[in-house]
């Protein structure tokens, strides 16, 4: 599964706005220099996270941006396709070879690929990634570790018991 910068983007701005809720309004600027975002691409990638109702903001010197829900009722596939648009499979693989047996084959597996990881992430809740609501509470059922803007690896466990929901780490490559 391939994700761009972008929905990497949002996934870290979101995660860190849900962290901060305690906190109040979080400004695109302080997102933008911690996580060293450019800050005009921030804006829009949270002007459609708005858009889709993950985020709201609110302007002035004490404005900013905060969740429009729960983070337990935000999905991860939300904030994805909030950001860097659907997740899908498009190969044309049968198409390029003109229906070859062995691409048509390919073609399947890659969509039901996907389908899974859309399953996946539509289960994963944005409040199952460890964000803390009060100082002390931590859970480390989602964990997103990005290396220098080359690759993501993700994590998915099963927030009731732990369990692994994905059978090894799935490396995703990052594009812009």
């Amino acid at each position: 599964m391939k994700m761009n910068t972008t929905a990497h983007y949002g996934l870290i701005a979101a995660g860190y706005i849900a962290e901060q809720a305690d906190e109040g309004w979080v400004m695109a600027s302080t997102i933008s220099k911690k996580f060293d975002i450019p800050l005009e691409f921030l804006f829009k990638i949270l002007q459609q996270m708005i858009r889709t109702n993950i985020l709201l903001s609110k302007k002035g010197p004490r404005g900013g941006y905060s969740l429009a829900r729960p983070a337990k009722e935000i999905t991860l596939l939300e904030i994805i396709e909030a950001a860097g648009g659907p997740i899908a499979t498009q190969l044309e693989l049968a198409q390029m070879t003109k229906k070859a047996p062995f691409s048509v084959k390919m073609e399947k597996v890659c969509e039901r690929a996907s389908d899974k990881a859309a399953s996946i992430l539509s289960r994963a809740k944005l409040s199952s990634t460890g964000v803390r609501y009060k100082k002390h509470e931590k859970r480390d059922l989602l964990s997103i570790s990005i290396v220098r803007g080359l690759s993501a690896e993700l994590r998915l466990l099963d927030e009731t018991n732990g369990l692994n929901l994905l059978s090894a780490w799935s490396r995703t490559e990052l594009y812009r």
